[in-house]
């Protein structure tokens, strides 16, 4: 039988076991409805390997158990709240000397834009089609240094990038050109921090 748990480095792996046994705690000893940490680690672990592999939930390999079984703790784990507690604790508190703004776009497949407005999903029409765009800020190790924001694609990198700065300050703020506003400089020297980002323009 392959080990399909060796696709999540086994230093992760002890990390999310330590942040679902918090998680617990923090919840009054409710998680996932009654699912036991060990069941739920092997689900995180079918979740990776979702991930890396951009599988549908059928494709999960046999050994993970059931897919449905699966689903159902991803449904859980977001209704709960575990992927903001987790997305969360993934920030650093104390920036380096410099934070790195970025955004990349995901295209949308038909099959995730079912009903419901689009908004709430954060998806949106751009030039490529259908996409969502993840944000995110970056200390100098690669660590994030703001919370992880989604939006839908056709949202503009300088409209989100204020509510990224709100708790920085001392620090040299890079962006690329996307991030080429007056406004936004000003609001970064404000807050003590030096702007990098180059003019859209030369």
């Amino acid at each position: 039988m392959t080990d399909f748990h060796s696709f999540m480095p086994g230093t992760l792996s002890g990390l999310l076991k330590k942040l679902i046994v918090e998680f617990r705690e923090a919840n009054h000893g409710s998680f996932l409805g009654g699912d036991r940490v060990a069941d739920a680690d092997g689900h995180l672990n079918a979740l990776w390997y979702l991930l890396r592999n951009g599988c549908a939930w059928q494709a999960l390999p046999s050994e993970f158990g059931p897919w449905c079984a699966i689903h159902q703790c991803f449904n859980r784990l977001s209704k709960a709240g575990f992927f903001e507690f987790l997305k969360d604790r993934m920030i650093i508190r104390d920036t380096s000397e410099a934070v790195f703004m970025d955004s990349t776009p995901c295209r949308v497949r038909q099959h995730a834009n079912g009903p419901g407005s689009p908004k709430d999903k954060a998806v949106g029409k751009s030039r490529r089609g259908l996409n969502t765009k993840i944000h995110i800020v970056v200390d100098a190790f690669g660590k994030l240094a703001a919370p992880m924001e989604l939006t839908a694609g056709n949202v503009s990198d300088v409209t989100l990038a204020p509510k990224f700065l709100e708790d920085l300050e001392d620090t040299a703020v890079v962006g690329d050109k996307s991030y080429d506003s007056r406004p936004l400089r000003d609001r970064i020297r404000a807050q003590d921090c030096e702007p990098c980002t180059p003019a859209a323009k030369m």
